[in-house]
């Protein structure tokens, strides 16, 4: 699935964009990997707070709730259907990274949540990967 949508996905891009998993052509913070189970566009840089990318595709948002952190995520219909998994990964010092619990919004197919606490600094760092 990940072969077929990079097909499509670079199409108009060229030749010398690297359609590898892990790279980031538009350098939004988000490898090839992860805009293929989110849905959003690797060539066109990605809204980094969340809402639509530029191509119309859903990009994370984050948000505060009580003491932690939220965040909500589409995943594109052929993303589901392969064997891939989005991982939202959380730390308060970039050293120790811990994976958030996530569960699927209902009533919303494709739409996911991760919830974590803040750490004693009060602050968090957040990483998507993909399994």
């Amino acid at each position: 699935a990940y072969i077929d949508w990079s097909t499509v996905a670079f199409a108009s891009s060229g030749n010398g964009v690297s359609r590898s998993a892990v790279d980031d052509p538009d350098g939004d913070g988000l490898p090839n990997a992860v805009e293929f189970v989110l849905g959003t566009s690797p060539v066109l840089r990605s809204s980094s707070s969340g809402g639509n990318d530029p191509a119309g595709n859903r990009s994370p948002v984050y948000r505060s709730i009580n003491s932690g952190l939220e965040v909500l995520y589409h995943v594109s219909p052929l993303a589901a259907e392969s064997a891939l998994k989005l991982k939202v990964w959380a730390s308060s010092d970039l050293a120790a990274w811990r994976e958030l619990p996530q569960a699927a919004i209902f009533g919303k197919p494709g739409e996911f949540k991760a919830t974590g606490l803040l750490g004693d600094t009060g602050r968090i760092f957040l990483r998507l990967t993909v399994d």
